[in-house]
């Protein structure tokens, strides 16, 4: 039995959003697209959303972008649910293990925009990147990672897995994206167990292996006995080659 610490019951996957995204007219299946507006079960995540689109409307340089005009800036725009809507090559390579999966519920996309999002949520279209600059008065928010950074997404998301009795997280988030949770990772180190999936000398390959290693993890319910895995204080590491 190949190693993993935890049951199919009480762990976590974060997943990375993609800059590619397909419009409601692009998409493969109809029932993929709808009228309803965007919006989470996740407590305060709402409100941290509506702060951000305000800033994003009011920063010319993301107001002016295409896919923002016609998506979340565009009150009669369709939604898109969140599994078909971001199309990048990770989540391409992905998409149907994770639809097809019994853990498909224990899955969070991390995005820039919309911070944490069930697989099943519906979205508007989007562009925004994490190291993006907000026109905010407010200098802990100029940035977009800063804006979740100081709103305390790491807090959002503890208490995310504590209402869901999770153990065991494992982020295949790229680094600026898993450092908004570095306060997370340890402060509570010893309440939950983090992995952080790292691909050497990935290139151009490197979303291409986060997808097989996820594959292979949803397949098998474990981690390769080949992963080299180094335990420390705060969120471990899992080299996958």
């Amino acid at each position: 039995m190949c190693p993993y610490v935890g049951s199919k019951q009480n762990f976590l996957i974060l997943i990375p959003c993609s800059k590619r995204k397909i419009s409601p007219a692009q998409a493969n299946y109809q029932s993929s697209v709808s009228n309803v507006q965007p919006s989470s079960d996740i407590p305060a995540i709402n409100e941290l959303r509506e702060e951000l689109l305000e800033l994003v409307k009011a920063t010319p340089e993301l107001a002016n972008r295409e896919e923002n005009k016609n998506g979340i800036l565009n009150q009669s725009s369709r939604s898109v649910k969140a599994i078909d809507l971001y199309d990048g090559n990770f989540l391409r390579r992905v998409r149907d293990s994770l639809m097809s999966s019994e853990c498909k519920d224990h899955v969070l996309i991390i995005s820039a925009l919309y911070g944490l999002v069930k697989l099943d949520e519906y979205l508007k279209l989007y562009d925004l990147e994490i190291k993006d600059e907000l026109e905010s008065t407010d200098k802990g928010k100029n940035k977009v990672y800063k804006f979740w950074k100081k709103s305390s997404l790491n807090d959002i998301l503890y208490k995310y897995i504590e209402s869901n009795n999770i153990s065991t997280v494992w982020s295949l988030l790229p680094i600026n994206y898993h450092n908004v949770f570095e306060e997370l990772w340890n402060d509570h180190s010893g309440d939950i167990r983090c992995f952080h999936i790292l691909i050497p000398n990935g290139g151009n390959a490197t979303n291409y292996k986060r997808a097989d290693w996820l594959n292979s993890f949803l397949k098998n319910g474990c981690i390769s006995k080949d992963d080299a895995v180094e335990v420390s204080k705060g969120c471990g590491r899992v080299f996958y080659r």
